[in-house]
């Protein structure tokens, strides 16, 4: 298989979180952005028809990030197998390894982040392997595979968001197929210092957090009574701060992006739900931060 590499402009880019309903996520790959440039050989053909742009296995994608900083994701497939050849777990992973030119400090603190973050992701694949097993040995046993088995999925996706010469803002996304109705995924994020590597926090990004949290969860709430109540649960206020931490807020060209995942604040058919804070709202925003 060819080795190709995908060239994304992301400088300035904002990411968008679609609205996805139950059916429609079930044993499909996280959304990726299908405005890649695609170059093979020099060349630089069109898309084929009906293809998404998605990576393929063992593919590097390269996004420049501005002032001298690039990020490299590297795709990687594999499956699980059982002794009789039925596939018991497909595993997907899109890792990111950093380069800051002239900051190589910065990027081995970033590197060495998401180097943890890959052992723990091969800790969840190594617990639902040993539970996919156990369950197609039940199903098996009873002599009912061949009707009931579907193969356990599991995947751990990175893109970039936004940047610029200052940071990067990185989503992480998860989705994980256990047997059920529906698989169960949603979205982190990583906002990193571009200047020193360091992962920033609501604590490091505001001059007074307690104010900055209490504006925040009012700005949500305003955008969900503007959306329509009745596509939440019930006691949504109650709940609004659970997303005002920090692996749910990132940087974007337009503001302060939060992220509510399933049943976070609405049902599993809302899918993953993003509320924008326009930097001109956050008063409390050092000002190193404003965009």
């Amino acid at each position: 298989m060819k080795r190709r590499k995908i060239l994304l402009a992301v400088f300035g880019l904002s990411f968008s979180v679609s609205m996805a309903g139950c059916s429609s996520k079930e044993k499909e790959d996280l959304p990726v952005d299908s405005s890649s440039k695609i170059e093979e050989d020099g060349e630089n053909p069109l898309p084929e028809e009906g293809s998404t742009g998605a990576p393929e296995e063992g593919q590097e994608t390269l996004e420049p990030q501005g002032d001298g900083a690039e990020v490299v994701y590297t795709e990687e497939m594999r499956e699980e197998k059982g002794e009789d050849g039925v596939t018991l777990l497909s595993i997907k992973e899109v890792f990111p390894s950093i380069t800051i030119k002239g900051r190589e400090e910065a990027a081995k603190k970033i590197n060495d982040y998401y180097a943890g973050e890959k052992e723990g992701f091969q800790t969840s694949v190594n617990e639902l392997l040993t539970m996919a097993k156990n369950s197609y040995a039940f199903v098996k046993e009873e002599g009912t595979a061949e009707e009931r088995w579907n193969e356990y999925m599991i995947e751990r996706s990175y893109s970039t968001a936004y940047s610029n010469e200052k940071l990067i803002s990185i989503l992480s996304g998860n989705y994980e197929y256990s047997g059920g109705a529906h698989p169960n995924y949603g979205t982190t994020a990583d906002v990193f210092d571009l200047s020193t590597g360091e992962r920033l926090t609501l604590d490091q990004i505001f001059n007074d957090k307690e104010a900055a949290i209490s504006h925040m969860e009012q700005q949500v709430i305003g955008q969900i009574k503007e959306r329509g109540e009745e596509n939440f649960f019930p006691e949504y206020e109650t709940s609004v701060k659970d997303i005002l931490k920090d692996e749910f807020w990132y940087f974007s060209d337009k503001g302060i992006k939060i992220i509510s995942n399933p049943y976070m604040l609405a049902p599993y058919a809302a899918g993953e739900i993003e509320f924008t804070i326009p930097y001109e709202e956050l008063k409390e925003l050092k000002e190193e931060y404003k965009g």
